[in-house]
């Protein structure tokens, strides 16, 4: 999926959480690439542009430590992820809420699911989401409306 990532080069990086959950609502048909001819509900990752004004862009947001496993003494860590859901200017209110209750179900139903991205495979165990979706605002002066749900991830790379 072409997520705009800032990144020239990806084959070097490794995909924060934010990056497979938005991969995963690529393959499940829920958000689409951000080049597509129909930019309607493109993704992007770390970065909301000013069009299209349908978009879903995705957000690490830091991480829960969780104790240490007793034999190795590795901290456990829970990363979490903002999803942001911006609408059409003027009449995106509704959509853009049915769109964040569509995420919310969909990543709410993770369980054990592998997740390629950039040649990596993640094993995502779960995904709670964490309140929401809660509206924040309409946007400036062409009246997007913006709704974010957050989630709390456990995965590894598999």
């Amino acid at each position: 999926m072409a997520l705009f990532t800032g990144f020239a080069d990806t084959s070097s990086q490794i995909p924060t959480p934010a990056h497979v959950l938005l991969q995963y609502l690529y393959d499940e048909g829920i958000v689409r690439e951000s080049t597509a001819s129909n930019p309607t509900w493109s993704a992007f990752l770390a970065f909301e542009p000013d069009q299209p004004d349908e978009c879903v862009s995705g957000f690490d947001t830091g991480a829960l430590k969780d104790g240490r496993i007793f034999r190795t003494g590795e901290p456990i860590l829970h990363p979490r992820v903002q999803v942001r859901v911006r609408g059409k200017a003027g009449i995106g209110y509704s959509s853009s809420y049915a769109k964040a209750q569509e995420i919310a179900v969909a990543l709410s139903h993770i369980n054990r699911t592998e997740i390629e991205v950039w040649g990596r495979t993640y094993l995502v165990q779960s995904v709670m989401q964490l309140g929401g979706p809660v509206f924040l605002r309409e946007e400036g002066t062409k009246k997007r409306a913006i709704w974010t749900v957050n989630f709390q991830v456990t995965m590894q790379e598999a």
